[in-house]
């Protein structure tokens, strides 16, 4: 008798092997940069409004779903799960604009798309000078961010 098994193979999204660079980049971000805001979480759902909002931003991302806001699960860390961002009890709008980026890019983790997008909106609400010094970041970190938002 011939025994036929079914092998299920179940897919596993693994982390971008940039990632640990990409979070280095980000925090020499935050340490450097004088546009970086702490943002309480009492008012970080006014901000995701004003950029889901925003009229560049609608144009850019073809009216994404706004992403429900919710107190995080995971102390001090935030995190984006389907259409939800978790935040901790105090943020920066660095870490706001890197939850939106995963919303925007869900299967790209901390790749090269993901990492365009960061620095999109990085430029578009924290300003030219706070794009500029996150790409000169990436170079130094060896962060790829090349790869344009819309996958090209």
């Amino acid at each position: 008798m011939l025994a036929i098994f079914a092998i299920t193979l179940i897919a596993v999204q693994t982390e971008h092997p940039q990632k640990e660079r990409l979070y280095h980049a980000e925090k020499l971000l935050v340490d450097e940069d004088p546009k970086v805001k702490v943002i309480p979480f009492a008012e970080i759902p006014q901000y995701v409004d004003k950029i889901y909002s925003d009229p560049w931003f609608k144009e850019r991302y073809k009216n994404p779903k706004k992403p429900i806001i919710e107190k995080g699960k995971f102390g001090n860390n935030g995190y984006s799960t389907g259409n939800r961002i978790g935040f901790p009890p105090v943020g920066t709008n660095i870490n706001i604009l890197h939850e939106i980026a995963h919303q925007l890019t869900p299967k790209d983790l901390h790749g090269p798309k993901f990492a365009r997008v960061l620095v999109d909106l990085v430029w578009k609400f924290m300003g030219q000078d706070s794009a500029d010094r996150l790409r000169k970041i990436y170079l130094k970190q060896d962060v790829n961010w090349l790869q344009k938002p819309n996958g090209n």
